[in-house]
């Protein structure tokens, strides 16, 4: 059984985010795939400031976290009137959105092959909040270590979740710290 843990950071004297009309999300997750321990990020813009956002689960898998983090920066937002961006270095997550949702609901959430769809509670999750959505998400593929900042940033932040659920406290204020 996964166990998740979130957190939530702001940039800059803690802003609350008020109303978000706008805003780009980049969102990463990782895994160490032997202990099962990951973690997420999503670096929030909006309203002139940065969100970070992360948490961490066990028993995970890598595509588990990059759907997290997706999915928290979503309900972060918790505007369905707001223009989002989200910028990813997953294809799982921007295919599985843009390309395959529609038949796997279609199919009760199953694959071509009859086998069911992988992750299938968060992809429920993710698509419950896209349809809350009354614009629709553009949905974008980054390259990830490319010298994106936005997505630097999420990949830190996805260390930092994972570094929390290793207990690894030291090295967790390290990363924050550097943000």
């Amino acid at each position: 059984m996964e166990a998740v843990r979130a957190t939530r950071l702001a940039v800059a004297a803690d802003p609350s985010p008020g109303k978000i009309h706008r805003a780009t999300i980049y969102t990463d997750g990782g895994c160490v795939q032997y202990t099962k321990l990951g973690g997420w990020g999503a670096a929030v813009y909006a309203n002139g400031y940065r969100f970070d956002l992360h948490g961490g689960a066990t028993q995970t898998t890598n595509n588990r976290m990059e759907l997290h983090a997706v999915i928290e920066a979503l309900k972060f937002v918790n505007n369905t009137d707001a223009e989002l961006t989200s910028c990813a270095d997953s294809e799982y997550v921007r295919k599985g959105i843009t390309e395959h949702v529609e038949s796997w609901k279609f199919r009760g959430w199953r694959l071509s092959s009859n086998k069911e769809v992988k992750n299938k509670d968060l992809w429920i999750e993710l698509d419950r909040l896209v349809l809350a959505q009354n614009k629709p998400i553009s949905w974008f593929w980054v390259r990830g270590h490319s010298g994106s900042v936005g997505n630097e940033i999420a990949d830190q932040l996805a260390t930092a979740g994972r570094l929390l659920m290793e207990g690894r406290e030291d090295q967790y204020r390290e990363v924050i710290s550097a943000l």
